[in-house]
């Protein structure tokens, strides 16, 4: 061979080894896809310049495919797409323990755009699996419940976002700087494992309205009044939390519900009081760990009918009736009882107040406390006043007994073909154009009660004989 072949052969080797030594020019990639698309690993890193949109027709999914250990960099804005209204896409991002895929910026700074799985994503056959994405703006998903597996999704500067979407997030790991961590809005997405670190101090944990199924999930956010590690404004009895640490409390607004809420521990929840319906929220503190609680907390109560047995214990905090009306029953073949331990301090917001029975649907009310002991219904504020008790046709004389109780800043009592015993206790009306105690075809038994009231009739009878020893009565009002 001459010099001269030996140099071209030589020259063409060289250019072939830059070929294959250099496979990330050819590695530009963005707009739509239009037919399944692997992205090799023998190809990475791939630079995304502008979105990409995953989609094909109606009819016929497109589907793209990442191969392990592939790295896809994002210029600062620019995302990827999966479905496009009606129109189908898939995406299959599938690494492994020892090769991960991996989903970032481009370059040092800045963020890229969204992981964004619309409505058209193809459910059954989207996945992602050993997955880090990092230095995102956000995840969305609209109408779409892919399945997130064994990954991690961190520097997120938004949040997590579902709408109408029901994923599965199986041992992820988020770490965002948001006003929430994940986003609900009618959600019901199944988390299990992983943790959630929030580390805006303004961020709640997950938030909005859903029924999702959490367990062994922590939630981490920073300890700041009135945010929530989670809250869930609408749910249903569907919503499910097990074994989870939920940092600052836990807030349920829907009454109605039966959830499955057992074996967690919620912090700091002066700051984030457990917020629940009058029904659930004694399963709630007697199924958990409650930690962070003093004197200067509460726990929420949304008024609502108590359809079981409950037991209100004794805690560091008040109970706080926030709004609506506590009614106690269950119905014609049985009676739902609240029992009230000494010691229990309940404040009512104006226009709340407590109820017992209904009807034919029977309730009790057993709020015994003791000489050094006393349980306290009272006004939550330093003015106003509350609704008072109720105890209706359906009221269970014989186990309804309130005894070492002091009834403050109530507009009344209002007792209608019910009988209770009312013992050693004090009541102080505030209803000035009204009456203090009501009796409608009632009977009770009042011992040693001492009742001050400023309206115009303190003790109105109506087809009614109580039976009344010791205590006292005292009107001050001139009138």
């Amino acid at each position: 061979m001459t010099i001269r072949n030996v140099i071209l052969v030589l020259f063409i080797s060289c250019c072939v080894f830059l070929i294959y030594a250099e496979p990330s020019a050819a590695a530009t990639v963005g707009g739509q896809i239009s037919a399944d698309t692997t992205w090799t690993l023998a190809n990475s890193p791939y630079t995304v310049t502008s979105t990409v949109l995953v989609y094909g027709t109606t009819t016929t999914p497109v589907t793209l495919t990442i191969e392990a250990g592939v790295v896809v960099k994002f210029n600062s804005g620019v995302g990827l797409q999966i479905g496009n209204g009606t129109s189908q896409g898939a995406l299959i991002s599938r690494g492994t323990s020892t090769n991960r895929i991996t989903f970032t910026r481009s370059g040092t700074s800045g963020t890229w755009g969204a992981l964004n799985f619309q409505d058209g994503t193809v459910d059954a056959a989207t996945i992602l699996e050993y997955v880090d994405m990092q230095y995102s703006s956000g995840v969305s998903m609209t109408s779409a419940s892919p399945t997130i597996r064994n990954s991690s999704i961190t520097n997120l500067t938004g949040y997590v976002n579902l709408s109408s979407s029901n994923p599965t997030l199986d041992t992820v790991t988020i770490a965002n700087n948001g006003s929430y961590g994940i986003y609900l809005s009618s959600s019901s997405p199944t988390i299990i494992s992983g943790s959630l670190t929030n580390s805006s101090t303004t961020g709640h944990g997950i938030y909005g309205s859903g029924s999702p199924v959490i367990s062994n999930y922590s939630v981490s956010i920073f300890n700041a009044a009135n945010y929530y590690g989670l809250h869930l404004d609408t749910t249903t009895s569907a919503f499910s939390l097990t074994n989870s640490p939920i940092a600052n409390g836990l807030y349920i607004n829907q009454t109605g519900i039966t959830p499955t809420i057992t074996g967690n521990t919620f912090t700091n929840v002066d700051n984030a009081p457990i917020h629940a319906g009058a029904n659930i929220i004694a399963q709630i503190l007697a199924g958990n760990t409650i930690t962070g609680m003093t004197s200067a907390g509460r726990i929420e109560i949304v008024g609502e009918q108590v359809k079981q047995d409950a037991r209100w214990t004794v805690w560091a905090a008040p109970y706080v009736v926030v709004s609506g009306t506590v009614s106690v029953y269950k119905d014609t073949t049985g009676p739902a009882t609240l029992t009230i331990d000494p010691g229990i301090t309940i404040k009512f917001a104006s226009g709340s107040g407590l109820t017992i029975g209904n009807g034919t649907s029977q309730g009790a009310l057993v709020a015994q406390g003791t000489a050094a002991n006393h349980i306290t219904f009272t006004r939550n504020g330093t003015s106003g006043t509350w609704s008072g008790f109720t105890f209706n046709d359906g009221t269970i004389d014989v186990t309804t007994v309130l005894e070492y109780v002091d009834v403050q800043y109530s507009t009344g009592v209002t007792m209608t073909s019910a009988s209770p015993t009312i013992r050693n206790s004090t009541m102080s009306i505030n209803n000035s154009t009204g009456y203090g105690l009501s009796l409608n075809s009632s009977n009770p038994i009042l011992e040693n009660v001492a009742i001050t009231h400023d309206g115009t009739i303190a003790i109105n009878l109506s087809s009614s004989s109580p039976t009344i020893t010791g205590g006292s009565l005292t009107n001050t009002n001139a009138t």
